[in-house]
């Protein structure tokens, strides 16, 4: 089974979500690592996830700004994956 291709401007709201997400969970460690409920090593974990998901997300919306022109470059029709 074949999955449809994913627009770059939905994965870029996916990843963006994905780092607010994060970010939102990452609070919650916050808490309860000052309560002693969760390891400094969980909240660290999740602090160096944050970069790279907006990292990620930045990247994606450079490329969905320059999708035609990648496409014209690479020869690529709207229908064809990169």
């Amino acid at each position: 089974m074949t999955t449809p291709p994913v627009s770059i401007h939905r994965q870029a709201d996916e990843v963006e979500l994905a780092a607010l997400n994060e970010r939102g969970h990452l609070e919650r460690l916050r808490a309860l690592t000052g309560r002693h409920r969760r390891s400094e090593h969980e909240m660290e974990a999740a602090e160096r996830r944050i970069p790279i998901l907006e990292a990620a997300a930045r990247t994606l919306r450079w490329v969905q700004r320059h999708e035609a022109e990648l496409r014209e470059r690479f020869g690529l029709g709207r229908g064809e994956a990169a």
